[in-house]
């Protein structure tokens, strides 16, 4: 794509209302992916906590993306990769803070997709789209 072709793209003018709701929600969703970022990096720097100092504290791809894992797999993708398991004294508060940290996540996921309907509804509503249309768009 061109921005001289996306300059020719027809968008219908917007009443003041309008703009502020599309802007309001596209701000909204931006504000939650950044929380969301934030605890995903929080979380990340914990990790070479649990490094022997003698061990490379680089973060695989699977300890990169904590949140997939349950905590099972987290264990073991921390002894694969530092070598060395959870302390056992350890493993309750790392499970908690796991599972307190994937449930945040998995709430601000889902805000950000109903944030991300409602803003959609709201091009969609701009543009005047059929239910046709916009079941075309959203296949």
């Amino acid at each position: 794509m061109f921005s001289q072709n996306i300059n020719r793209l027809p968008v219908p003018p917007a009443t003041a209302p309008q703009k502020a709701d599309i802007s309001n929600l596209a701000q909204k969703c931006q504000e939650l992916a950044e929380q969301r970022y934030t605890i995903e990096n929080n979380f990340r720097r914990r990790l070479p906590d649990l490094c022997p100092p003698d061990r490379n504290a680089k973060l695989n791809n699977k300890l990169q993306n904590w949140w997939q894992l349950n905590f099972a797999d987290f264990q073991k993708q921390i002894k694969k990769q530092f070598k060395k398991p959870i302390p056992l004294t350890e493993r309750n508060d790392w499970q908690d803070y796991l599972e307190n940290e994937k449930n945040k996540i998995a709430t601000l996921n889902q805000q950000i997709s109903q944030s991300e309907i409602e803003l959609n509804q709201e091009i969609y509503h701009l543009f005047n789209l059929t239910p046709q249309e916009i079941q075309l768009i959203e296949a």
